[in-house]
């Protein structure tokens, strides 16, 4: 029930951003592009089944991509999507992980560096086989800050934190350094 109303929510979320687009691809800053590597550290919660306390993972070279789309102000709605397929000993895995973040641009030159946060809202969809399928809700929050190489290109630095809701027993906190490259279509 958790689940669908999630998804319900998310879907609303992800149908206002649809209608915001349009117009906020009209205004003068143009529209984000990039993708980022990361480095992830999962610290899981006590549960059922022999689950590790923790684990680190390495996302080279591309964990995910995102697209930032410019609202009013120094507001950015920034959806975010990673894909990852795992195949060994016999038993194939796959997880979609989707957010929805709200950039808000702390200030600094644009033309140099500019300091920003994001916080965003997501959903993590895992199948694997052999094992049920799980829905996890997730919130968190980053830090970071865009660094001008041209004028239409920048390196991206971001630290940030991840709940993921409970399933199959355990939840999750994830901390996480990304770093990755940015293209500005204006």
């Amino acid at each position: 029930m958790k689940s669908n109303m999630f998804r319900l929510g998310l879907a609303s979320a992800l149908l206002i951003g649809g209608a915001v687009v349009p117009a906020a691809a009209q205004q003068s800053r143009g529209l984000e592009f990039g993708m980022d590597a990361g480095l992830f550290h999962y610290s899981y919660s006590s549960g059922n089944g022999p689950r590790p306390a923790s684990t680190t993972v390495l996302s080279f070279p591309v964990s995910s991509v995102r697209a930032a789309f410019p609202l009013s102000g120094s507001f950015e709605l920034e959806p975010a999507a990673t894909l990852v397929y795992q195949n060994g000993g016999g038993r194939t895995a796959v997880t979609f992980s989707g957010n929805v973040g709200l950039l808000m641009e702390l200030g600094g030159d644009s033309k140099l560096s500019q300091w920003y946060v994001r916080p965003s809202v997501g959903l993590i969809l895992a199948s694997s086989s052999g094992f049920s399928t799980s829905d996890r809700a997730t919130i968190g929050a980053g830090v970071g800050t865009r660094m001008r190489l041209t004028d239409r290109i920048a390196a991206r630095y971001e630290a940030r934190y991840q709940y993921v809701s409970k399933a199959n027993n355990y939840s999750m906190n994830v901390v996480g350094l990304l770093a990755g490259l940015s293209i500005f279509t204006r």
